[in-house]
Order: structure tokens, then C-alpha cells, then sequence
């Protein structure tokens, strides 16, 4: 079975979404962990945020790469 040059770019799309996805969560994870175990500090703090900001960007990135996947496959479907 031979898979078309649309295939593969579907494929990487849904790829790179899952893969900022799970950045996203991951950063999260880790910013919870930090307010879990009370690290303190100045560095905690900043460690904190670079976290939170870090796991929402990611986060935000995956849906909206998704969705941009989403609106490109429907838009090629229709041509």
C-alpha cells in the first residue's frame, strides 16, 4: 500500500498537535508538582512561571495547530 504525499502531511500535522499537546501537559504537570511539594524561593518562583507560561503556550500551540489541521483536511476534502 503505497501512502500519498497527503497522508504523510496528515500524519506530521496530528503528530506535531499531539507532540505540543503533551508539552503542554507535561509543563503543566511539573508546575503542579512544584506548588504540590512547596519548593520556595526566588528561583521556585520563576521556575513556577517559566512552567505555567511554558505549559500553556504548548498547549494553546497543540489546539490550534489541531484545529488548523482539522479546517485543511475539510478544505481539502471539498476540493
Amino acid at each position: 500500500m503505497q501512502m500519498t504525499d497527503d497522508c504523510w502531511d496528515l500524519l506530521y500535522r496530528v503528530g506535531e498537535s499531539l507532540c505540543c499537546i503533551g508539552m503542554g501537559v507535561l509543563f503543566l504537570l511539573f508546575c503542579g508538582l512544584n506548588i504540590t511539594f512547596g519548593y520556595t524561593g526566588e528561583a521556585a518562583h520563576l521556575m513556577l512561571l517559566i512552567f505555567l507560561v511554558g505549559g500553556l503556550f504548548f498547549l494553546a500551540l497543540g489546539i490550534f495547530l489541531t484545529i488548523d489541521c482539522g479546517r485543511q483536511q475539510s478544505a481539502g476534502v471539498k476540493q
